[in-house]
């Protein structure tokens, strides 16, 4: 082959190596476009979502916290319900034990479908409306539990993990119960795991 074709191929050769990586930087900048264009978009949306979330709170911290669960009116006649099952939980109240102005409240919570964790809520600053455990006596006086326990863990967010059928013992305590109550004529468990829920009870004697 003559010289100046061998010449001609290696030119070609080279163009073609040219242009082949024109169009990869021109498909790379073409991808790091679109990259960057769903990046935008993402950034919009999440900027979308908090402004929402944002208008959600302002909604919530808006209402009257007496729209969550009302204080139920005492009914001294109210048949002792002792086992409550929700949420996969069996929660069983054993006995209030009142020792002059102050009751202790134990109970005993299984799981069943699982080792699940659990929150007991006995938050007394709180409006008693919502998010605390809380009593009613049959003249219809309202106390908060003051504290909890649950398992080995004490406080006013107790929480531990239920094994799936194995009972853990808790309680609550209420102060400065009226010396005339007989009975809670409702007693209300909150927990805030594995949901907010209320655990209610009625009829529940003071001994």
């Amino acid at each position: 082959m003559p010289a100046s074709s061998k010449i001609k191929l290696a030119f070609l050769g080279l163009v073609i190596s040219v242009l082949a990586s024109l169009v990869l930087a021109s498909v790379s900048l073409v991808n790091l476009g679109k990259v960057a264009a769903e990046q935008k978009e993402l950034r919009d949306a999440l900027a979308s979502i908090d402004s929402e979330l944002e208008g959600l709170r302002n909604q919530l911290a808006q209402q009257s916290p007496t729209v969550k669960d009302p204080i139920p009116v005492a009914d001294p006649d109210q048949k002792l319900v002792k086992v409550i099952e929700s949420e996969g939980f069996s929660v069983s109240l054993e006995v209030c034990d009142r020792s002059g102005s102050v009751t202790y409240c134990k109970f005993s919570i299984e799981s069943h479908f699982g080792e699940r964790g659990f929150t007991i809520s006995a938050m007394p600053d709180v409006p008693s409306q919502v998010m605390t455990t809380r009593a009613v006596d049959e003249f219809g006086n309202t106390y908060q539990a003051q504290a909890a326990g649950l398992g080995t863990e004490e406080g006013q967010l107790p929480t531990a993990a239920i094994p799936s059928g194995t009972p853990v013992s808790a309680w609550v305590v209420f102060r400065d119960v009226s010396p005339d109550a007989k009975i809670f004529a409702h007693l209300d468990l909150f927990s805030l795991l594995p949901g907010f829920k209320y655990f209610k009870f009625n009829g529940v004697p003071l001994v």
